[in-house]
C-alpha cells in the first residue's frame, strides 16, 4: 500500500457555481470541476475587477495520480485534460472581454470547447493516449495523458457538454453553429452519456442539477429546494433545437414529482406539477418554445401564460386559474365569458378573448395563443364562468332631470330590472353613481369619454370604452 500523501496535489472534484455569467441561460446552474472548469475564471472564481488572473496556474490532476509511485516525476502524465481544455476556454473568454465582450469570440470559444473535448475523447478511446496543447497568456503547455478520463471527469462532462450546447443553440446569433454543435454533442454523449446523472451542490445541498436523456432529447433540470422552484431546458437531438420549459413553483402542500419534465420527441414536452398549490409559468421563448402539455396534478394550481407564448394543452381538474399577460406583461385572470353570436362561442366583455366548444374546449387569446383543455377538463376547472349575455334594456319611460352638473344631485329610484341612465350631455368631472339590485348586472359606458369604474360583488361585467 502506498504511503504517499496526495493531499498536496489538487485532484479534480465536482463543485458548484451559479447563477453564472453564461449569457442566454439566465438562472442556469453549472457544476464546476478542478481549478479552471466552471462559469468563472481562475479556479471557478471570477477575480475582482482590476486584479489579474494567474494564468501560470496549471490544471488540476487526474485521479490516476493516486496510482503513481513517484508523483513528483510522473505527475506530468496525470494532469486533467478536462481542466486544461477549460483553462484555454477561460483564456478565450478573457480575450473576448478585452474586446468589449465580443459575441463572436465567445461563440467561437464555446464551439471550440465542445469540439476539443470530442476530439480528445475520441483519440483516447482509439489510441489510448493523447497530447493536448493548452495556450494561455502567450504560453503553451503540452499535457500528455494515457488511459481514460477518470470517473469525476466523465461525470462532469455529462453536465458541461449539454450546458454549453444548449447555450449555443439558445443563442440566435450563433445559428450558423447550431447544427455543428448538436452533432458534436451527440459524439461526446455517445462516449460519456447515461440515462440520468444528478449533481448536488456540496456547499448547498438544496440545489441540484439533473441531466437526463429521454426519447432522443436531453433534459437539463435545475431544482432549488429552498424556494421549491424547478426549471428545465431541453436539447432535441431529433430537431437540433433547444427549448426553455415553464418554471414550476411548488406551493403549500406540494411535493415535486420524480420527473417534473418529460421530453416526448419533436420538441413536445409534458410538465407535471405536484400534489398541492403550484404555479406554472409559460414564457414567450420565440423559436425556442416547446409544444407543452401542462398537468398541474392535485391542488389549486395557477397557470400563467406570457403574451405570445404559443399553443399548449392543459389537463387538470379542481379549483384552478388561468392567467394571461397583455403586451405590457400585465397578467389578467380569466373569469366571466359571455355567449357570443355564434353557437358554442363565449367572449370576454371586451371581445378580445374567446372560448369555443367544438370538442375539446379551447381558449383563444387576442395574441393568437390557443390553450386547449384536454378531454376531462372544462372551463369550470379553471375558475371560468360561462354566462348568457344580458339583453340590452328596453326603455319605456324617459325621465328628465334639471341637467344641473353637480355631483350626485339627482336621485332616481326604481325596482329591479334593466335600467338605463343617460347623462345626455358631456359634463367633465361630474360624479354619477348607479346602485343596482342584487343579481347579474352589466354596466357599460358609451364612448363619451371620462374615467369610468365599476365596483361590485358577484359576477359583474364592466365593458367601459
Amino acid at each position: 500500500m502506498s504511503t504517499i500523501d496526495y493531499g498536496q496535489y489538487k485532484i479534480g472534484t465536482i463543485g458548484w457555481e451559479g447563477p453564472n455569467r453564461l449569457s442566454q441561460i439566465g438562472d442556469f446552474f453549472v457544476p464546476t470541476y478542478g481549478l479552471w472548469v466552471g462559469p468563472g475564471w481562475s479556479g471557478g472564481l471570477r477575480v475582482p475587477n482590476g486584479d489579474k488572473v494567474n494564468w501560470t496556474d496549471g490544471p488540476c490532476f487526474n485521479e490516476s495520480l493516486t496510482e503513481c509511485t513517484d508523483p513528483e516525476n510522473e505527475k506530468e502524465f496525470c494532469y486533467s485534460l478536462v481542466d486544461a481544455i477549460c483553462k484555454h476556454h477561460d483564456w478565450d473568454y478573457y480575450q473576448a472581454e478585452l474586446n468589449g465582450n465580443n459575441a463572436t469570440m465567445i461563440m467561437n470559444a464555446d464551439n471550440e470547447l465542445l469540439t476539443t473535448i470530442d476530439q480528445v475523447s475520441r483519440e483516447l478511446r482509439e489510441d489510448g493516449m493523447v497530447e493536448y496543447k493548452c495556450t494561455a497568456d502567450g504560453n503553451e503547455e503540452t499535457y500528455a495523458y494515457a488511459g481514460t478520463f477518470d470517473s469525476e471527469e466523465q461525470r462532469y462532462l455529462r453536465a458541461l457538454a449539454p450546458a454549453f450546447t444548449i447555450k449555443l443553440v439558445l443563442w440566435d446569433a450563433a445559428q450558423s453553429l447550431w447544427s455543428g454543435a448538436v452533432n458534436t454533442f451527440k459524439s461526446i454523449w455517445s462516449i460519456f452519456g447515461s440515462s440520468e446523472t444528478t449533481y448536488t451542490d456540496a456547499k448547498d445541498p438544496s440545489r441540484t442539477v439533473s441531466v437526463r436523456e429521454q426519447n432522443n432529447g436531453i433534459l437539463y433540470e435545475c431544482y432549488d429546494t429552498t424556494t421549491n422552484t424547478d426549471r428545465c431546458w431541453t436539447l432535441g437531438l431529433d430537431t437540433e433545437n433547444a427549448c426553455i420549459l415553464p418554471t414550476i413553483s411548488f406551493g403549500d402542500g406540494s411535493i415535486k414529482p420524480t420527473h417534473a419534465y418529460e421530453y416526448l420527441g419533436n420538441n413536445r414536452c409534458s410538465v407535471h406539477g405536484g400534489s398541492g398549490k403550484d404555479r406554472i409559468t409559460v414564457t414567450n421563448n420565440g423559436t425556442h418554445r416547446a409544444e407543452l402539455t401542462l398537468e398541474g396534478g392535485g391542488g389549486e394550481d395557477r397557470y400563467y401564460f406570457a403574451f405570445g407564448s404559443g399553443d399548449h394543452t392543459v389537463a387538470d381538474s379542481g379549483e384552478n386559474h388561468i392567467y394571461h399577460a397583455d403586451e405590457n406583461n400585465t397578467y389578467y385572470r380569466m373569469g366571466n365569458f359571455y355567449k357570443g353570436a355564434s353557437a358554442d362561442i363565449w367572449e370576454t366583455p371586451d371581445g378580445t378573448n374567446q372560448i369555443t366548444h367544438a370538442s375539446p374546449w379551447k381558449i383563444i387569446f387576442e395574441d393568437g395563443t390557443v390553450i386547449t383543455l384536454r378531454d376531462g377538463s372544462d372551463p369550470t376547472d379553471f375558475g371560468i364562468t360561462l354566462l348568457d349575455t344580458p339583453s340590452d334594456p328596453v326603455t319605456t319611460t324617459t325621465i328628465l332631470g334639471d341637467l344641473d352638473p353637480l355631483h350626485l344631485n339627482d336621485t332616481l329610484y326604481d325596482s329591479s330590472g334593466n335600467d338605463r341612465v343617460d347623462s345626455h350631455e358631456l359634463t367633465p368631472g361630474v360624479l354619477c353613481r348607479l346602485m343596482s339590485p342584487v343579481g347579474i348586472q352589466r354596466a357599460s359606458a358609451s364612448r363619451r369619454g371620462g374615467s369610468d369604474g365599476c365596483a361590485g360583488g358577484g359576477d359583474d361585467a364592466s365593458p367601459f370604452d
